[in-house]
């Protein structure tokens, strides 16, 4: 899931425990943003965060971390998302 699905999901509520992906092999336990920094520029928002998912696929455990971007715009009364870029930390 890209950081679009990632915010949106969180936005209308299905990024909860036990959320199934549409891959149905896969289980998502856990899904969570953190760090979320929101900076608005009259019609341009940029959101930041971290991301963590823990679950399982084909029954096997997976767990990982990753930041994300995503540049949002508002068209008329609606906003858009434009870009989002998602990353993995380097393990130190």
């Amino acid at each position: 899931m890209g950081a679009l699905g990632k915010t949106s999901a969180f936005r209308d509520g299905s990024a909860s425990g036990g959320h199934t992906s549409a891959d149905p092999s896969v289980r998502v336990e856990v899904a969570e943003l953190s760090d979320l920094r929101v900076r608005v520029r009259g019609y341009v928002v940029v959101v930041t965060g971290a991301y963590h998912e823990r679950g399982t696929s084909n029954r096997k455990p997976y767990e990982y971390h990753d930041r994300l971007t995503d540049v949002w715009v508002k068209v008329g009364n609606t906003w858009q998302v434009i870009a989002s870029h998602y990353s993995i930390p380097v393990k130190q």
